[in-house]
């Protein structure tokens, strides 16, 4: 009986004593409390970027928009990643956006035609708590928004004025610079009737004067009476001593026909006199 008085002493004195109870239950929890504040401080950290991702993204639909660069334009994508770049500031990579570009004609507004840039994408963050003693983020993850922009058209005129004189002629590109202005004109023009909104484009073509029925026109407030052999001759520092600049400026867009001389008294070489080229007045056609 009194050997094994000893050992139940030490029993009972095991049982009474309390000390380091609370250093084993923290060890039994502790990967527990590492994992909520790791998912505590990571997850809002991750929270936090998605919204400027998300700022980006919207911020991008804007840009997108007001360029309208169209459909599959590499603008679209190096845009975009531009602005995850410099809203995201740690992220290890940016993958590359998705971009999709929708009109149409919105009921709701006038019948107006609308374009829409939709731009979605991911950047790849690296964790700052992962581990793999207790339950975390994975060592990188990967953030994801998107935005969106609606831009509405209203109808609008457009005056194209192009330079038909001889220099027109040189090489251009392949070809010369009246071919690709042609082509530009033409470009544009195709483009604003496709939204069938109303638009309407004119064209005034000059070289040293445009051609005003049978005069040869000059669109400029004059500050008096400009003598004929000044047009006649092309003397361009002449003519602009006949010029109020700021009278000019201030009558747009109301037509001025201050200086005209008939084109029976100018050379050949001004206003196209010997060529087919005509105004032509704003029209949907």
């Amino acid at each position: 009986m009194y050997v094994y008085q000893p050992l139940l002493a030490s029993i009972r004195r095991f049982k009474q004593d309390r000390s380091g109870a609370f250093a084993i239950s923290f060890v039994m929890m502790s990967g527990f409390l590492l994992s909520m504040a790791a998912f505590g401080l990571e997850g809002s950290r991750y929270i936090t970027e998605r919204a400027r991702l998300s700022d980006a993204m919207e911020q991008a639909a804007l840009a997108l928009t007001a360029e309208d660069n169209g459909d599959g334009a590499q603008r679209n994508y190096d845009l975009s990643s531009d602005y995850f770049r410099a809203y995201m500031r740690h992220d290890v990579d940016v993958f590359k956006p998705k971009v999709i570009v929708k009109s149409g004609i919105s009921p709701n507004n006038q019948n107006l035609s609308y374009v829409e840039y939709r731009v979605s994408g991911q950047t790849l963050q690296d964790s700052w708590f992962s581990s793999s003693f207790f339950p975390s983020f994975d060592d990188q993850v990967v953030i994801g928004d998107n935005g969106a922009a609606r831009k509405f058209r209203s109808n609008m005129d457009v005056i194209f004025v192009t330079d038909f004189s001889g220099s027109m002629n040189d090489g251009f590109g392949g070809s010369n610079k009246l071919a690709e202005l042609k082509r530009i004109v033409l470009k544009l023009s195709d483009e604003l009737f496709s939204y069938n909104i109303d638009n309407k484009v004119g064209f005034v073509p000059f070289g040293w004067g445009g051609k005003e029925g049978a005069n040869c026109d000059f669109p400029f407030v004059s500050n008096g009476p400009v003598p004929s052999d000044v047009l006649s001759g092309g003397n361009y520092k002449a003519l602009e001593r006949y010029v109020n600049i700021a009278g000019s400026v201030a009558a747009i867009p109301n037509p001025v026909h201050d200086i005209q001389i008939p084109l029976s008294a100018v050379n050949t070489s001004t206003c196209l006199q010997q060529s087919s080229s005509w105004k032509v007045p704003l029209t949907s056609n």
